[in-house]
């Protein structure tokens, strides 16, 4: 659930992802500087440390230094600021309403990301990679944990909230530890929090990630497979990690408009996940008629458009129009 792709999409995939948006090519650099970090971690360079160029080479060869230089320092100084951003607490949730298909009722929201970086609202698409390259997503959910747990007890008794993890944070022991840790102090009740995994990493490291998946599931946390039909690893993933969800993606929600074959893939997975023993969510509904379809292949929960768009207090009067 918790972070979107698209920039500023208001579609549910991070700590947000959604319904895919058009490439932007701004979120395409970030890609970039984020793998550039990734790389130089594992190769064990310094991030932050200047890199001696070639005395001799061509001119391509020129280039691509000269890109890759950009790109570093463009990472180092985003890095810098997402770290200050978050000792002033600039990021922040749109929580996106879920409804039950058969009643219409709330059952829960989505927290999706957002960063507050001067007057503009930024998506995901523009810091989560570099962000979680970083290793600052576990630092920026952890401070975020503490309002959560606040709107939880202004909401009902059974409404959940879902939050985004990537691959990586399942892989890190720390931030496992330290996010069942600080819930446990601020009293959260965890059985109302949903830790969402995207399928699109695929089953890279199945036993770690099951390992930090176990954790949580046995502090309390549910779990969902996020964004299921959108990338390799679904079924693996389904086979071999507990959940108690699975969110649809909405590339194939946004296909059942008409489409029979759409139909027979959605109700496929809908029924499989039922014989499992899962509760099945679909995203990007942003059509009564996909609502329908979806009411006719027995789906339990929905969100998008058509159920409600994210806002920072979803409890707050809806605002009064003149007229």
């Amino acid at each position: 659930m918790v972070v979107d792709e698209a920039p500023q999409s208001d579609g549910t995939s991070a700590a947000g992802r959604g319904t895919p948006a058009a490439p932007d090519p701004a979120a395409e650099i970030v890609s970039l500087a984020a793998r550039l970090l990734r790389l130089q971690s594992r190769l064990g360079a310094d991030p932050h440390a200047g890199h001696a160029t070639a005395r001799h080479g061509s001119a391509q060869q020129a280039a691509i230094r000269s890109g890759v230089e950009v790109l570093r320092g463009f990472a180092v100084s985003l890095v810098g600021e997402i770290q200050e951003s978050i000792e002033r607490d600039a990021f922040h949730y749109l929580y996106q309403p879920i409804a039950s298909v058969p009643t219409g009722a709330i059952a829960g929201y989505e927290a999706l990301l957002r960063w507050q970086r001067g007057q503009e609202e930024v998506g995901p698409a523009l810091f989560l990679p570099i962000a979680e390259a970083a290793g600052l997503l576990p630092r920026i959910q952890q401070r975020l944990l503490g309002g959560v747990a606040m709107l939880l007890a202004r909401l009902g008794p059974g409404v959940m909230i879902g939050i985004d993890w990537s691959v990586a944070q399942l892989l890190d022991a720390d931030a496992v530890t330290a996010t069942i840790q600080w819930a446990a102090e601020l009293g959260l009740d965890a059985a109302r929090v949903i830790i969402e995994v995207n399928d699109r990493a695929g089953p890279s490291a199945p036993e770690p990630i099951r390992s930090g998946l176990g954790r949580l599931r046995k502090a309390g946390f549910r779990l969902a497979l996020d964004g299921f039909g959108s990338g390799h690893g679904g079924l693996a993933y389904l086979s071999r990690l507990p959940a108690d969800l699975i969110k649809i993606d909405g590339s194939l929600i946004s296909a059942l408009d008409g489409s029979a074959r759409a139909a027979l893939i959605v109700g496929g997975i809908i029924d499989l996940a039922h014989r499992l023993g899962h509760r099945v969510i679909a995203q990007g509904v942003d059509t009564v008629q996909q609502l329908a379809a979806l009411a006719a292949l027995g789906c339990d929960l929905a969100q998008g458009d058509s159920i409600g768009k994210p806002t920072r207090d979803p409890l707050a009067p809806a605002p009064r129009h003149a007229g």
